[in-house]
């Protein structure tokens, strides 16, 4: 019995949306958009089988570059994306771990001198489609380049993403700062390991993908701007 093509998206929709501003008149009210946040979170996938992209874990043009899997505030169409794909699981034997999987997450490089990323957190927002939920998404991050990284049964159900928000930032900018807010190498983050776990009760098939598949890993996160007590959380 075999699991195939396990695929796990990272991106997400937005809708576009309004706001009503009272006038001056009485209950008269003026529509408008809001503007877009000037700073986009992307995710970065990265092929563990080629050399360290430390120093150009920014830009598309290093050999293990393998695509941008998710955009925060939906700003990257969706039919650019690669899929973050973990590949088959073989539960023959009664469990399977599936290959291990690297991204990172960057800013877009836009202006972002005055607005930061903070309280990074990584977690599993949707596993509908597990009918049977004996499976789980090990996950570590390092500041280090790991390419012979694997995950047993243990060491995903020990480093397992949680089915919730983390109450705890578990994601951290590349030299362990809690902030993200500049484009280069330098304030990208640390490299995210994952891969899945799944026992011999799962169901063959397909898990996740593309479109309106239920797998999906999710990264909140806050934008605020540098001189604001305030923040502003978001997801992608």
């Amino acid at each position: 019995m075999q699991i195939d093509k396990n695929r796990v998206g990272l991106w997400r929709e937005s809708k576009s949306f309004s706001l009503a501003i009272r006038d001056s008149a009485p209950f008269k009210t003026r529509m408008f958009k809001l503007p877009q946040v000037a700073i986009v979170p992307e995710f970065y996938a990265w092929d563990l089988t080629k050399s360290d992209p430390t120093g150009s874990r920014h830009l598309m043009t290093h050999e293990s570059y393998m695509g941008c899997v998710g955009s925060g505030m939906g700003a990257l169409d969706s039919n650019v994306m690669t899929s973050f794909d973990f590949n088959d699981v073989d539960i023959s034997t009664g469990s399977g771990v599936s290959d291990t999987r690297c991204m990172t997450l960057r800013v877009a490089s836009q202006d972002c001198s005055q607005t930061r990323i903070t309280h990074m957190k990584m977690w599993v927002s949707d596993d509908s489609d597990f009918l049977v939920k004996d499976y789980k998404v090990g996950y570590i991050h390092s500041s280090g380049w790991l390419p012979g990284t694997t995950f047993t049964w243990n060491d995903c159900e020990n480093n397992a993403l949680e089915t919730a928000v983390p109450t705890f930032q578990n994601l951290k900018r590349q030299d362990e700062s809690l902030v993200i807010h500049a484009s280069g190498d330098r304030d990208v983050s640390e490299f995210m390991y994952f891969a899945v776990a799944c026992s011999g009760t799962i169901l063959p098939g397909e898990y996740g993908g593309k479109y309106q598949r239920g797998f999906r890993i999710r990264c909140s996160y806050s934008l605020d701007n540098i001189f604001s007590l305030q923040d502003k959380t978001y997801g992608a």
